[in-house]
């Protein structure tokens, strides 16, 4: 497993100026990653970046996921809002760490107590996939959040968000790797 850095810029296509825009980062539980920049003209592309932590490589679990959010010139705050479907996965890894994991910890020092050698191999088995599934199942929530995975050439950049008019696809990530793209638009109140 190799930890890597990426920059990545926001690309303001909205039509306004974006008076504060911050992009919030989380690779799973292991970082965090926020930045905001500010007066952010149409047509414009942050000079400064945001370095995001991530790691790539064989045995590799973890997530990257992102929200943006912004604040227009008429004083309109704008989300992304993908329709992800993570609020009922949320309760799913909640449920996860409270009550898988103590479940497979008993089992496995059961089956530790045992003179049995396939014992301790299903043993080795529920310390592993405990492991997989602290790693998978994060202890915060991952509603409202994208997920654009990156890869070992996103290090070097460009990794841009391009935001554009408030739609569905409004809002594009783009890496070497990839693109994809989700809902952006204004916050209802």
């Amino acid at each position: 497993m190799t930890h890597r850095r990426a920059p990545v810029r926001v690309v303001n296509n909205t039509g306004k100026t974006l008076l504060s825009v911050t992009v919030s980062h989380k690779y799973s539980d292991n970082y965090k990653n926020e930045h905001t920049w500010t007066n952010v003209q149409n047509g414009q592309t942050t000079d400064e970046a945001l370095f995001v932590d991530y790691n790539t490589g064989f045995l590799t679990t973890g997530r990257d996921w992102w929200f943006v959010s912004a604040i227009d010139d008429k004083g309109v705050t704008y989300i992304t809002d993908p329709p992800n479907g993570r609020a009922f996965l949320d309760v799913m890894e909640k449920c996860g760490n409270t009550v898988l994991g103590p479940i497979a910890a008993a089992a496995a020092k059961m089956a530790l107590g045992s003179p049995e050698p396939v014992t301790k191999l299903i043993s080795g088995a529920v310390a592993a996939t405990t492991g997989i599934s602290t790693l998978l199942l994060n202890k915060e929530g991952t509603t409202g959040f994208k997920q654009h995975i990156l890869r070992s050439d996103d290090q070097s950049g460009p990794n841009l968000i391009i935001l554009k008019n408030y739609t569905k696809d409004g809002c594009e990530f783009r890496s070497h790797s990839g693109s994809s793209s989700t809902v952006w638009e204004p916050v209802k109140v």
